[in-house]
């Protein structure tokens, strides 16, 4: 049985370390395995979805899960929609200021329960910003040498704006870029 990482309804102890379950201590991000998804209306009328694909970081995973920390860095050039046709526009749009922004980085601030499971806030970085940021949080998978948990969220388009693109963006695009950052982890060795 693989009892979940960050089930609120089974109080503070749960997930503590056990036969099936993940260990207090340092994860690491498995690159390969994890991913942060974007999704944005352009013009108003089409919605393109993008991947940003080099995701690195590591968790610190605590007994009482509420301390648990995480930083993710994500290299900007990494994102792709699948289809060289929108990555060309993506790109020439300015969706993504590489030059400005090489990296996006988010650092938790804290986890606690909310109303319908878990929130992670923290700090979305940029070489020009810092916004506060909240995800809803779920553990999609536990065991002793994996764990996959799931972070949504959405930010303004100015904000979005304000973090990753060429100013003057937020004309182009809808009210909000939606955030699903899907990790992957293994033991630190």
């Amino acid at each position: 049985m693989i009892r979940p990482l960050l089930d609120p309804s089974a109080g503070p102890g749960a997930g503590v370390a056990g036969a099936e379950t993940a260990a207090a201590g340092r994860w690491v991000i498995d690159a390969d395995a994890s991913s942060l998804r974007v999704s944005v209306t352009i013009g108003f009328v089409v919605t393109v979805t993008g991947r940003f694909t080099d995701v690195q970081g590591a968790f610190d995973l605590t007994d009482d899960r509420t301390g648990s920390t995480i930083r993710v860095t994500v290299q900007s050039d990494s994102l792709t929609s699948g289809n060289s046709h929108w990555d060309t526009v993506l790109v020439n749009a300015g969706v993504v200021d590489v030059a400005a922004n090489p990296t996006l980085c988010f650092a938790s601030t804290g986890i606690r329960t909310g109303r319908d499971g878990w929130l992670l806030t923290g700090l979305l970085t940029t070489a020009r910003e810092v916004l506060p940021v909240q995800f809803d949080l779920r553990c999609v998978e536990e065991q002793a040498d994996r764990v996959r948990f799931r972070a949504t969220g959405a930010i303004s388009a100015k904000d979005a704006v304000r973090l990753l693109s060429q100013p003057g963006f937020e004309r182009l695009i809808g009210k909000n870029l939606k955030i699903d950052l899907l990790v992957e982890a293994t033991p630190a060795r």
